[in-house]
């Protein structure tokens, strides 16, 4: 088994949330339905094609910068009803860092890295007006999910605190249900069901600066 890491460090990035009515809220981190997309556009998937293998790998995020979190809005007119013309909102994150891994058979995971170096489709950081940046790729490792994330340099961040959310059996005591498993991407009948993940803490003796723009 092996692990691909993948590093996120867009200036602008917006990860799924649940939509309500006319806002598009984010996560705080990458999503699970968010990373399978990443890779099912990077084999070149249509939205109707299968993505079971993909939603059954194991997939954990460090996040080693939180980010600030800030909104754009948007009016949505009707030329023949002024009254029906909405403001809508859109979320998203600024100057965030994550670190993903990705854990999975061998073969498969070294298909997937090759996709990632050379995508089908162009790749975005949760909506297409928030690009990734050429680190995207970061390497393979033969550690676990939880072992690779927490061994990665550097760390990137200027606090000595980091969060990490990893997929954990039902059994795990400190499970959470969230429902970001995507059965379909088909724009006519998308479906999600609940992962169990769960999130930790970890200290950070050295932290280092980050650089939004640097890889602009």
């Amino acid at each position: 088994m092996k692990t691909l890491l993948l590093l996120f460090n867009a200036p602008l990035q917006a990860w799924g949330a649940p939509a309500k009515f006319d806002y598009r809220e984010t996560e705080r981190e990458v999503t699970k339905s968010g990373m399978v997309g990443i890779l099912a556009a990077a084999l070149g998937r249509r939205r109707s094609e299968p993505i079971t293998d993909l939603a059954k790998l194991k997939f954990g995020v460090r996040v080693l910068r939180e980010g600030h979190v800030f909104y754009d809005f948007q009016m949505v007119t009707n030329p023949d009803r002024a009254a029906d013309n909405t403001l809508k909102y859109s979320y998203y994150l600024a100057d965030a860092v994550f670190l993903t891994a990705i854990n999975g058979e061998d073969n498969f995971i070294f298909k997937l890295a090759e996709a990632i170096r050379k995508p089908y489709f162009p790749l975005y950081c949760g909506r297409r007006s928030c690009p990734v940046t050429p680190e995207l790729y970061a390497g393979i490792s033969e550690l676990s999910v939880e072992e690779a994330l927490t061994s990665y340099h550097p760390v990137m961040n200027n606090d000595t605190i980091q969060r990490y959310i990893v997929d954990v059996g039902a059994d795990d005591k400190n499970a959470v249900l969230s429902r970001d498993l995507p059965v379909t991407f088909d724009r006519t009948y998308r479906q999600y069901q609940y992962r169990n993940k769960k999130e930790y803490m970890d200290q950070i003796t050295h932290p280092e600066e980050h650089d939004a723009f640097e890889a602009v």
